[in-house]
């Protein structure tokens, strides 16, 4: 069982952020299909696409904030 604790649009799929497998997944809304994007995140509690930040494309990047307050950059290729 993933734990999830925030989700975002991008490029027609759900990203979801499981807080406890540290991991990022992209989801199908229309097949309920899924994979991962990312892993070894510690604890990520909220993902946001870069919309209105700056040079950063919002097709190409995540922004994750980690439990501690930790804030990265997921680049989707």
């Amino acid at each position: 069982m993933k734990f999830l604790d925030d989700l975002t649009y991008a490029d027609g799929s759900l990203v979801v952020a499981s807080f406890r497998d540290g991991q990022l997944i992209r989801v199908d809304p229309d097949t309920g299909r899924s994979c991962v994007l990312a892993s070894g995140l510690h604890m990520p509690s909220s993902v946001r696409v870069a919309r209105g930040f700056g040079e950063h494309s919002a097709q190409k990047a995540l922004f994750v904030v980690e439990a501690s307050g930790r804030i990265l950059k997921v680049t989707l290729r």
